[in-house]
């Protein structure tokens, strides 16, 4: 989880601090670049994959009620701390689930 690195900031997952005066956008777009993932957050991609590694493990179809869904999961990354590995999904993932995403099936 998140932890405090100085009074300027608050560092989260993936070696990104977030800054007071950043706007959720510029927050989103530092958080995208140290996660090493697309500018737009992969949101334009056909499709979702998912590997250990190096190593392809499955696939599936970045549909639009899973765009909706992951914007906010993408928030939370930055509200939460939680890093995009694999335990870091499963951490927010359940945070997500206790703060009750009942509407976001596709999360």
């Amino acid at each position: 989880m998140g932890s405090a690195t100085d009074s300027d900031g608050f560092r989260v997952g993936d070696g990104f601090t977030l800054r007071d005066e950043f706007t959720v956008r510029e927050a989103l777009d530092g958080y995208f670049e140290a996660a090493g993932l697309p500018a737009d957050g992969g949101y334009a991609q056909k499709w979702v994959k998912l590997q250990v590694g190096r190593v392809f493990v499955f696939a599936f179809p970045n549909t639009q009620s899973r765009i909706r869904a992951v914007k906010f999961h993408d928030i939370h990354h930055l509200a939460t701390g939680y890093e995009t590995t694999w335990t870091g999904e499963a951490e927010i993932g359940a945070w997500e689930i206790a703060s009750g995403c009942a509407d976001h099936t596709a999360a």
